[in-house]
């Protein structure tokens, strides 16, 4: 069977060009035309003989990618739609014939019909913190593999139930929870929905719906009983809002947990209740030194509450970690690179929004879940600050 490439080798030209001058293409030189149809001519090409002709502006059909790779029509849908039941030498004669007669498939159509539409959303409480665009980073790289679009809502504390309806209304095939706290009302409404929905970083988890988060309580109680075997007595915590992240709750539970364990209790003028940024640390951090209570070392409920208290320590004249010992959570890049560099707990963030958007890609697909629930691993990463 004459092929168009044998057409386009004859010729001399592109298989392009072959297939402009059978969709009749005014894009194409006359003498390289008339040479062209000559050869389809003399060959009997079948599309020639059977008198197919289009006009300039018609559209390639399935089926004339079907007759041109010679394969059913079938078997073309199926490489559009990524079957690996396809081997892969139909797969590449299929796609050359596509790209040979300029055939772009209608993925929007062909989504729609499916009821997909190849987009998920993330609803995060703050776009600016660096720890949410690393998890975003691990999401997307997933999400790009697989040829999804990613639609990114920043949610505010008040309005969580606003945020999923705009998503949900814009069609997407799943959604990626991270608000830090989650109420029965926003998990009855993801019921309501029948809508595959993942949560990231949620310590308040529902039985029904997947997440993945790493054991805060465990590694704050980790983090505190290092400084306490150090012989520092007299620990600070500083946190962002209680009432808005349950993470910092068990976050804070596993400080008091440990200072248990050494026979303390826990001092109320040595907790601060802030939000998760340089400033408030830094804030947090001025106002204790201010009231006065005797400091030893200071346990931040995250990186950028501790780089702000390093901030502040250092505005103040204090040594770390001779006078104040910092120990930050998150392990963020830029953690290495504080004077001095921070004392941590390493959550694999970037590995929580991969394993996150694994799971909802499963749940768009109807995969069975091993695991609805995924702890991660953390670690106490020591540097010079503690």
């Amino acid at each position: 069977m004459v092929t168009i490439k044998d057409i386009a080798e004859r010729a001399g030209v592109s298989t392009a060009t072959v297939s402009r001058v059978l969709n009749n293409s005014p894009r194409v030189k006359e003498e390289t035309r008339v040479r062209i149809l000559e050869i389809i001519k003399e060959t009997g090409y079948g599309r020639y003989r059977k008198g197919i002709k289009k006009s300039p502006d018609s559209k390639v059909t399935i089926r004339e990618v079907a007759r041109e790779a010679g394969v059913s029509v079938a078997t073309v849908s199926r490489v559009i739609n990524g079957d690996s039941a396809v081997s892969p030498q139909t797969r590449n004669r299929v796609k050359k014939a596509m790209q040979a007669l300029n055939y772009h498939p209608n993925l929007l159509g062909r989504q729609l019909r499916r009821r997909e539409t190849k987009s998920i959303g993330i609803i995060i409480p703050e776009i600016s913190n660096f720890f949410f665009a690393r998890v975003i980073k691990g999401i997307e790289n997933v999400a790009e593999c697989e040829n999804y679009n990613v639609i990114l809502m920043e949610s505010n504390r008040k309005d969580h139930i606003a945020a999923i309806k705009a998503l949900y209304e814009r069609r997407i095939d799943g959604l990626i929870y991270m608000t830090g706290h989650l109420t029965k009302q926003e998990i009855d409404f993801f019921r309501e929905l029948k809508l595959p929905v993942v949560l990231l970083s949620q310590d308040f988890c529902a039985p029904d719906i997947p997440s993945v988060n790493i054991n805060n309580r465990e590694a704050a109680f980790e983090a505190v009983t290092y400084l306490l075997k150090k012989g520092y007595k007299r620990i600070a915590f500083l946190g962002g809002p209680f009432s808005d992240r349950v993470s910092v709750f068990n976050r804070f539970k596993g400080y008091c947990g440990a200072l248990k364990e050494y026979g303390l209790k826990p001092d109320k003028h040595l907790i601060k209740e802030g939000e998760f940024s340089l400033e408030s640390g830094y804030d947090m951090c001025y106002r204790l030194l201010q009231e006065g209570p005797e400091v030893e070392a200071i346990f931040a409920a995250n990186d950028e509450i501790a780089i702000g208290v390093i901030k502040a320590l250092t505005v103040k004249g204090y040594k770390i970690p001779r006078d104040i010992a910092v120990i930050g959570f998150d392990d963020l890049p830029v953690a290495r690179f504080t004077v001095p560099s921070l004392t941590t707990v390493h959550q694999p963030i970037y590995k929580m929004g991969r394993e996150g958007m694994n799971l909802l890609l499963k749940l768009i697909k109807n995969i069975p879940l091993k695991e609805s629930h995924v702890t991660l691993n953390h670690k106490l990463i020591i540097r010079d600050s503690a």
